[in-house]
């Protein structure tokens, strides 16, 4: 009789004992992936406005050297846009690398953990 209790015991896991566990887990699983789907969007959505004004900012250092490239006296000028403009790009595609990390984290995240979709 002692080994019946026993193996029954055995058999039953903590989830066995308190069924709402189960349930308060999955919730604060399902609170944590909100705040971190949260967390990336709002991140993305920052880096992505900045982007926009890098890039912005290229466009604009780039016209001002062309216009600057045929005019005498302002070749130096010319160049230093140009210069500009290409420091600006840089600076885009570094922030380009952060949002495509964020977006392989948040496809991740998603893949692993369907229902987050819903969040």
């Amino acid at each position: 009789m002692k080994k019946l209790v026993g193996k029954a015991h055995a058999s039953l896991s903590v989830f066995g004992f308190f069924p709402h566990l189960r349930l308060w887990v999955a919730s604060i699983r399902a609170r944590r992936l909100e705040s971190e789907l949260q967390q990336i969007n709002a991140e993305l959505k920052e880096l992505q406005s900045e982007k926009n004004r890098y890039l912005a900012a290229a466009r604009r250092y780039e016209d001002q050297g062309m216009r600057w490239q045929f005019q005498q006296n302002q070749k130096q000028e010319a160049k230093r846009a140009f210069q500009m403009a290409e420091t600006k790009r840089q600076a885009a595609d570094m922030l380009q690398a952060r949002i495509d990390a964020l977006e392989a984290r948040k496809s991740q995240i998603l893949e692993e953990h369907p229902e987050a979709n819903d969040l």
